[in-house]
């Protein structure tokens, strides 16, 4: 169990995997359907890296990046709007024999949209029930599921702007392969959704008054969740399962234990989950875990970081697997946001291990308190726990390393 001498640490592996990720390496054996007449459309959080590759491997005649810049990310804004206008003038003027790429990476569903009339003079409402959709602790999927019913652009809805129906999408995955329509938020792709489940959805999120006027909003508009999208080409170029098989090239430790699927589960249970298979052997998972934040004025964090405060919380500060120190100093977890960004914080994620248990133990820091105010940020920054990367040029979803000895 112990960390060998020659291992790559576990920070830094992560890091060289996203690096991988990153490179043009990963667009080596991308080949177009159409070499010219090319249009060139980018969304989202690594589309301007994704999109400067791909204008070195082909020729395109206009191009349009929307990344965050002027668009908001974890929550909607005006930005994100002027986004939505931008993309639909620049799709609009496509000639129909033409031939669309459209780069899309996880975050666009924040970053563009195209509202519909109905909230035309609702915007504040409209971004307010996008924060609730971000802050209620829903699946990904529910998210998406009630991201879709309100947008004229997700669910496969740029073919309704686009002069050409030629299109062909390029993505970098952040979603369960199983759920491709879920890269932000599927514009160019279709799933039928079903009113009864969004209005379940709809009451778990909203409060009365915007749940009154979403359900206003669905039974007027109920048919134009139905949309006519022709089959269109889906190419991944880097998700989970690509990094799964990067890791098991590494050979980096004789006892890891890659978790093939993504883990879909709220922080608590995803915790939970770590710490029983972590026990004797490191674990590499990616997946992100809900977090319901329960105040609106809370602290600084996001999912990676409140996850490894709640991870040394129960394994370093209460010990509840009662390890002695020689274990409790083999024990590790770092966790980071393949993106480089964690919540609402300027940091990929964060680590922990026995060293960040004394150097808090030297503060007289406890992180009860810092967890009930989603402030986690404070403290690992506190405790010199952060993980700092700047723009990593992918998202795949949050990635983790884990060990705890038997």
């Amino acid at each position: 169990g112990d960390l060998a001498v020659e291992l790559m640490p576990p920070n830094l592996l992560l890091l060289d995997l996203l690096n991988y990720l990153s490179s043009t390496e990963i667009l080596k054996n991308l080949e177009l359907e159409q070499s010219e007449n090319l249009f060139l459309l980018g969304m989202g959080k690594a589309a301007p890296a994704l999109c400067v590759a791909l204008k070195k491997k082909y020729k395109f005649n206009e191009s349009l990046v929307l990344g965050n810049d002027i668009g908001g990310h974890p929550y909607m804004n005006q930005g994100s709007l002027l986004n939505g206008q931008r993309l639909s003038e620049f799709v609009k003027r496509i000639p129909k024999e033409a031939h669309l790429v459209v780069a899309l990476t996880g975050g666009a569903s924040a970053m563009v949209d195209i509202i519909h009339p109905y909230f035309k003079n609702l915007t504040s409402e409209y971004f307010e029930i996008q924060k609730e959709i971000v802050l209620a602790g829903i699946s990904i999927e529910q998210m998406n599921k009630m991201r879709k019913s309100l947008s004229q652009l997700k669910n496969g809805g740029l073919f309704k702007f686009s002069g050409t129906q030629s299109i062909e999408t390029i993505v970098i995955s952040d979603t369960p392969e199983k759920n491709l329509s879920d890269v932000g938020s599927g514009p160019t792709v279709y799933s039928q959704l079903n009113l009864e489940e969004l209005r379940e959805i709809g009451k778990i999120v909203l409060d009365e008054k915007l749940c009154k006027l979403y359900f206003d909003y669905l039974n007027l508009h109920e048919k134009e969740l139905v949309r006519d999208v022709r089959h269109h080409t889906f190419k991944v170029i880097a998700d989970y399962s690509i990094a799964c098989k990067k890791m098991k090239e590494y050979q980096w430790h004789k006892n890891l234990n890659i978790l093939l699927d993504p883990l879909s589960l709220s922080l608590n249970e995803g915790v939970e989950f770590l710490i029983s298979k972590s026990r004797g052997s490191w674990v590499f998972s990616g997946g992100e875990f809900t977090v319901k934040v329960k105040s609106r004025e809370h602290g600084q964090g996001g999912r990676n970081q409140h996850l490894v405060l709640e991870f040394a919380r129960r394994i370093f500060f209460l010990n509840e697997l009662e390890l002695n120190e020689k274990q409790l100093k083999q024990c590790y977890i770092v966790s980071i946001g393949s993106d480089g960004i964690d919540g609402n914080t300027e940091v990929a994620g964060a680590y922990f291990d026995f060293s960040r248990l004394q150097k808090a133990k030297e503060l007289g820091l406890e992180p009860e308190s810092f967890l009930e105010l989603f402030d986690s940020h404070t403290f690992l920054q506190k405790v010199e726990a952060l993980i700092k990367t700047a723009a990593t040029d992918t998202n795949i979803m949050d990635l983790r390393l884990s060990f705890i000895p038997n």
